[in-house]
């Protein structure tokens, strides 16, 4: 999901963006500027929820972009995919396409080949053929 252009966030996925609230200057605190970057604040911010910090209630906003840069660090990278390895007959991590094959068949008919096997067989992946 991308905030740029969306306003309404869901709350609960914004509070578990980081932020130190503590660190925040007055117009930040407010809601003036954005919390992350530091710039003035337009119709499209983004509100993170208020909050209470020292007996004080906050108002923390940021721009669209920085809230976008601020969640794609918190996504941790997706796991690798898992493919049937054709030559050493095993899932592996690091397979690539080697062949298709045109005739459909019940149980896909496309070959895969870990790297280990690509070395050990000399197999060029399909994608790097002229």
């Amino acid at each position: 999901m991308s905030a740029s252009g969306d306003t309404t966030a869901a709350p609960e996925a914004l509070a578990l963006l980081p932020l130190n609230v503590t660190g925040l200057s007055g117009p930040q605190r407010r809601g003036a500027i954005c919390v992350w970057g530091g710039e003035s604040l337009g119709a499209d911010a983004i509100s993170l929820g208020d909050r209470i910090h020292d007996g004080t209630k906050v108002f923390p906003r940021a721009c669209p972009r920085c809230v976008d840069r601020v969640a794609a660090q918190q996504t941790p990278p997706p796991a690798p995919r898992r493919i049937w390895c054709n030559w050493h007959k095993g899932l592996a991590d690091t397979c690539l396409l080697i062949q298709v094959h045109e005739q459909a068949t019940t149980f896909g008919g496309d070959l895969y080949a870990c790297a280990k096997c690509r070395v050990t067989w000399r197999l060029t992946p399909l994608g790097d053929r002229p």
